[in-house]
């Protein structure tokens, strides 16, 4: 019974952090936002580089990706966290 309660510390102690660590690193890639916003700070510098149709594509895809990284970043994260 020890032997059990001691691997399930470690996993809590070991695994979990490293495997919180992963999967910000994950979410932090696959919802980046930086080309998304430096090709806005382009197109602001240069008004005719980007159409009105491009301009809110770009807005598009950043609110969509801005709400993903606020709902895992809210709500996944600790739902995984609790289980």
């Amino acid at each position: 019974m020890q032997a059990h309660f001691e691997n399930i510390q470690r996993i809590s102690d070991v695994t979990l952090p490293h495997a919180m660590h992963d999967l910000n690193f994950r979410i932090t890639e696959e919802l980046d936002l930086s080309h998304l916003l430096e090709r806005l700070i382009q197109g602001k510098g240069q008004p005719n580089s980007l159409t009105q149709s491009e301009k809110l594509d770009l807005w598009s895809r950043l609110k969509i990706l801005s709400m993903n990284l606020v709902l895992n970043s809210t709500i996944v994260i600790p739902i995984i966290l609790w289980c």
